[in-house]
């Protein structure tokens, strides 16, 4: 509970902190942080080690370099990097070894020195019966 109120409080403070600005901006026009999508949803199968891949793109809605930095609140799912320079395509690997059939939530923070965004992440693992079915042998 202590880390995600850290986490909350990093993100609201992301919009007074300079992380990096390399260019400018236009005055009087503060850069908005784009995330895409807005949430990402994982399923598959209790037992599995790793799930397919998703992807986050990074940017903002004017031509700024700036960096960007990234906090999770599980250990569900890997990022790769957490910071990095915008704009960037960032993995998100679904990582749910260990864990039991159910549905999980979590929150992935991405912060820029003007703004930042809570990108919702969910896993539903079914049991390894009801995704595989039943097989049956033909007889011969």
């Amino acid at each position: 509970m202590r880390r995600l109120a850290r986490l909350a409080a990093l993100a609201a403070l992301a919009g007074g902190c300079r992380i990096g600005t390399e260019a400018r901006v236009p005055a009087g026009r503060t850069p908005r942080l784009i995330v895409a999508p807005e949430s990402i949803a994982f399923h598959g199968r209790a037992g599995a080690a790793i799930l397919p891949d998703q992807y986050l793109s990074i940017s903002l809605d004017t031509v700024v370099s700036t960096r960007w930095q990234a906090y999770v609140n599980t250990s569900w799912f890997l990022l790769p990097t957490t910071r990095d320079t915008v704009p960037f395509f960032l993995p998100v690997g679904g990582r749910p070894a260990g864990l039991a059939p159910g549905s999980y939530s979590a929150s992935i923070w991405i912060i820029v020195p003007t703004d930042s965004l809570r990108i919702p992440v969910t896993l539903r693992l079914d049991s390894a019966a009801s995704l595989g079915g039943s097989r049956t042998r033909p007889s011969p």
